[in-house]
């Protein structure tokens, strides 16, 4: 289902604190620091080295292929504000314990926003309307070649 980035963040946190692993795909390239464990959109600032301007938007930067969901990981914690919002996650990833945490990275939620574009979510646990729809059998099945299906097979 292509939906709103907030759905798919409030269903991060509803997995998470029912106890359930959260599987996601995302472009991993962008923004990570890899033996420290970190996903951040400000850990590097191209703008200022570079004296240059970033304005694609995350549709943008997918169309033209700048960005594509290029691996999948696992979402096991979520750190909430006062009022309940993600600010950051923890990831495991599969790429062994010497990479980041013993495995695990932090991942802001700034980056989520840019660089995750799916989560997968037990229809039990789907906001109930993306499910009525989902059952309506009004759906497009994406074609191969489509960037949200093509790097992850």
């Amino acid at each position: 289902m292509n939906t709103e980035i907030d759905d798919l963040k409030n269903a991060v946190v509803k997995l998470v604190k029912a106890g359930q692993p959260v599987f996601f795909g995302c472009d991993v390239g962008k923004f990570l620091e890899r033996q420290a464990g970190l996903m951040d959109v400000r850990l590097f600032d191209y703008e200022n080295a570079f004296d240059i301007s970033f304005g694609m938007s995350k549709a943008d930067r997918l169309r033209t292929g700048e960005s594509a969901m290029t691996h999948a990981m696992v979402i096991s914690g979520v750190h909430l504000d006062a009022a309940g919002r993600p600010l950051r996650y923890k990831v495991e990833n599969s790429w062994g314990d010497a990479n980041g945490d013993k495995g695990y990275y932090l991942m802001t939620d700034a980056w989520f926003e840019q660089f995750v574009y799916q989560v997968v979510v037990p229809k039990a646990l789907a906001p109930k309307e993306l499910v009525k729809v989902f059952e309506s059998g009004e759906r497009k099945l994406l074609p191969l070649w489509d960037p949200m299906v093509c790097r992850m097979l």
